[in-house]
């Protein structure tokens, strides 16, 4: 038995020995083909990231190869990892990393010049490029064509210019609409304001539906004076805050000024509201108010009638009857239409309702009162003067322009043009011998008719003892039509070729 064990104990020796202590170890490619067996997670953290397709987010990947990256995305960010995966030998966690990108911003000045900051800006994705500051010789900056703000790709950005248009109220008020100064692109139209003026209605003086250049518009108001049997217009003059300053006399060398806005009849007055206004005003109804006229005026220029109508200016009226005509017309006015304006003539504090009265007629005082009256020289040459447009003017005004004195209200050339003299005014030339219908002539730019021709037409001043008169009429040549040219009369003168025209102030 102990033989047995003897031996058994010699043979697990000899094994050991073998095994242990006779090189049985594992080869080195032996342990790598052990360790290929192994396996390891690789986690990537996709940090705010959204996995799009490539590689899942959690792999197990075997000893030595290599994890697949996941395709992920970020807004406005690019990728990249915070370690490698391309040779895995143990558990690893990959975090993404990400940059922030940065887009090229281009300013286009289209023809415009830098003045300030950059044309090319490199802008971080969400953030926002600088408005460069630029200038162009002619023109308003309007805008851009691209918003540059929150920055999300490269971006092209284009100068807008464009043009000033400003409007001009004249003494209305802005209640909404489009603003008093707007800057337009090119070819665009202008928002129109919205005003108002009191009883009066607005038009514009100039288009705006098409800018092409910088441009002032300016309102034209017309109040209608209603009653229930009939009507008469009259434009406002636009004198602006400030007031206005133009020339005067036939060689424009004389600058006068007007500060407040004023109003002025459309047309000449003609027989009908003359003859309406004068029936009322002469009336013995009037009681201790009535009206008395040295002469009652005639319709037109022909006492006879023949080709004559009541829309010819009323004519053979001195300047004392028109004055009076015009308290009376203020007082009929109220009486028609429950109105208070108040007369503007008056003699020692008392209405003047007498044209006979020569002493109180030839000593009257204007007062400020908003009653109709008539015109200064300066009142009717703005009015015949204004213009909305270069033709004809004299130099070194804009906006409104002014035609030269020596030519008709409303003319294109001056007063031996006789074609354009005939598109205005009713004159020695065409006239026929006699009055013509009010407004059948072209209007001047404020729309005013008969400005020049038809009749003359008495102004307030006094020049010594006489009275002043502009405009020229039927019967006189070319030269009485220019509207630099004022005569006098004495202020009893009568004539079929003289007549008036109302004005007032607000």
């Amino acid at each position: 038995m102990f033989k047995k064990v003897y031996e058994l104990l010699i043979v697990s020796a000899i094994v050991f020995a073998v095994v242990v202590l006779g090189g049985c170890d594992p080869k080195p490619d032996d342990e790598d083909e052990l360790l290929k067996k192994n396996t390891y997670t690789v986690t990537f953290n996709l940090d705010g990231g959204e996995r799009t397709g490539g590689g899942e987010v959690s792999q197990v990947v075997k000893h030595g190869e290599g994890a697949v990256a996941p395709v992920a995305v970020k807004t406005g960010y690019s990728l990249s990892w915070d370690r490698g995966f391309s040779n895995i030998t143990q558990a690893t966690s990959v975090k993404a990393v990400w940059s922030i990108n940065s887009y090229t911003v281009t300013f286009d000045l289209d023809g415009g010049e830098l003045t300030g900051g950059e044309l090319v800006q490199s802008v971080e994705y969400g953030c926002d490029a600088v408005a460069p500051e630029v200038s162009k010789s002619g023109f308003t900056f309007v805008g851009w064509d691209n918003s540059f703000s929150n920055i999300t790709g490269d971006l092209a950005v284009k100068t807008i210019w464009g043009y000033t248009v400003t409007f001009d109220i004249s003494g209305g008020e802005h209640t909404g609409g489009g603003e008093l100064v707007q800057v337009i692109e090119s070819g665009n139209a202008a928002v129109v304001p919205e005003v108002i003026n009191a009883d009066c209605v607005v038009s514009w003086n100039k288009a705006f539906d098409n800018i092409t250049g910088d441009l002032i518009v300016i309102a034209l108001w017309t109040q209608e004076y209603s009653t229930i049997d009939l009507s008469f217009n009259m434009k406002q003059v636009p004198v602006p805050n400030g007031g206005i300053s133009f020339p005067t006399g036939i060689p424009n060398n004389v600058i006068a000024s007007i500060d407040y806005v004023y109003q002025i009849g459309e047309i000449e007055v003609t027989w009908k509201l003359w003859k309406t206004v004068y029936d009322w005003a002469t009336s013995s109804d009037r009681g201790s108010n009535r009206y008395y006229f040295q002469n009652p005026g005639i319709m037109g220029s022909n006492s006879d009638g023949i080709n004559i109508t009541d829309l010819h200016p009323v004519t053979r009226v001195s300047w004392r009857d028109s004055m009076v005509w015009c308290n009376a017309i203020t007082q009929w006015y109220n009486a028609m239409t429950g109105s208070s304006l108040e007369p503007v003539y008056r003699y020692e504090g008392s209405i003047v309702r007498d044209s006979r009265d020569a002493t109180a007629c030839d000593d009257v005082v204007a007062t400020d009162n908003n009653g109709f009256r008539l015109p200064t020289s300066q009142e009717w040459e703005l009015a015949a003067r204004w213009r909305t447009n270069l033709t004809n003017t004299v130099d070194g005004y804009s906006n409104p322009w002014f035609t030269k004195g020596d030519s008709a209200s409303g003319a294109t050339g001056n007063y031996n043009n006789s074609t354009t003299n005939k598109s205005v005014a009713w004159y020695e030339s065409n006239s026929d011998d006699r009055t013509h219908p009010v407004a059948e002539k072209q209007e001047n730019s404020l729309g005013i008719y008969d400005m020049s021709g038809n009749v003359w037409e008495w102004l307030f001043p006094k020049y010594f003892t006489h009275r002043q008169r502009h405009g020229g009429s039927w019967s006189y040549s070319s030269e009485e039509l220019q509207i630099g040219k004022v005569i006098s009369s004495p202020p009893g003168t009568l004539r079929n070729d003289n007549g008036f025209r109302l004005f007032r102030t607000p």
